[in-house]
């Protein structure tokens, strides 16, 4: 049981340094971009193309949500307003099973794990 109460905190502190990181950023007003404030580089596919890549405004998004600006989120990047809404759900769960811990098998089924990564890179893939 100390492994899953271990597992859990993990996932829920490394859920809380995601927002944590996203508040302390500005969202870009080009929205795209905000990401080179954590020093990575611009989107390659972006400058070569001209179009954006499927993460463009994944980081935005998230600034953006952080600040309850939720419409302005969703419309830079459906999809990261998705995975905050997720990573904001995922906290206080993770948070309460370190405290409760459950087997790992009982919520990390990898049947049921892998659907759900499978539905999360379609809507991934279609928005």
């Amino acid at each position: 049981m100390r492994t899953a109460r271990a597992v859990y905190l993990a996932f829920g502190l490394a859920s809380l340094t995601v927002l944590t990181v996203a508040a302390g950023l500005t969202p870009s007003a080009a929205r795209l971009g905000t990401h080179t404030q954590l020093g990575l580089p611009a989107c390659g596919f972006l400058s070569r193309t001209g179009w954006p890549c499927p993460s463009c405004g994944l980081t935005t998004s998230f600034a953006l949500a952080v600040r309850g600006r939720f419409a302005d989120a969703a419309f830079v990047q459906p999809f990261g307003f998705v995975l905050f809404c997720a990573l904001l759900a995922a906290i206080p769960f993770f948070l309460y099973r370190a405290a409760r811990p459950v087997e790992l098998s009982r919520v990390f089924d990898v049947d049921r794990t892998v659907t759900l990564c499978k539905g999360a890179f379609g809507m991934y893939v279609g928005v």
